[in-house]
């Protein structure tokens, strides 16, 4: 690098980091929403067998919020509530079947705390998804601002 280079050419020369901030924002790297959107789902089903298989012996509740942020962060809020919710009928559906608590009610209270658990996570990474980008922004004005002056 040369001194004469100014801010943005040094992030150029710099191997890996011209492209930094525009790649920061994709975590599951090259691939679409669909793809990490199905990735998601295939997990969710993966999680939902093995729990079904294992009975009420182990609880693969907390495993859930895997999928659902894969979908949130790749796909957006609005797919992340629909996995949340496809994720919670899931978990009733199982542990209605296994017979887990003795009656109803436990299993509504149960998938109104898991249903509020996951929209509060889905809630939580929509919003960082969007302050990373406009983190993002922010940094890409700066530097052609900088590249401006310079």
């Amino acid at each position: 690098m040369v001194a004469s280079q100014t801010l943005p050419e040094r992030l150029e020369a710099v191997p890996g980091t011209a492209s930094v901030p525009a790649d920061a924002a994709e975590v599951f790297g090259q691939y679409g929403p669909a793809v990490s959107g199905a990735s998601a789902v295939l997990l969710l089903f993966t999680i939902v067998t093995i729990e079904r298989l294992t009975g009420s012996e182990i609880r693969l509740e907390i495993l859930y919020l895997i999928p659902v942020a894969v979908m949130t962060w790749s796909a957006g809020r609005t797919w992340g509530f629909v996995l949340a919710v496809a994720a919670v009928a899931a978990a009733f559906v199982t542990y209605h079947a296994n017979h887990v608590y003795p009656g109803d009610l436990l299993y509504y209270c149960e998938a109104g705390v898991s249903l509020a658990t996951l929209a509060a996570f889905v809630l939580l990474i929509s919003r960082l998804r969007d302050a990373l980008e406009a983190s993002n922004r922010r940094l890409q004005q700066a530097l052609r601002e900088l590249q401006s002056r310079g």
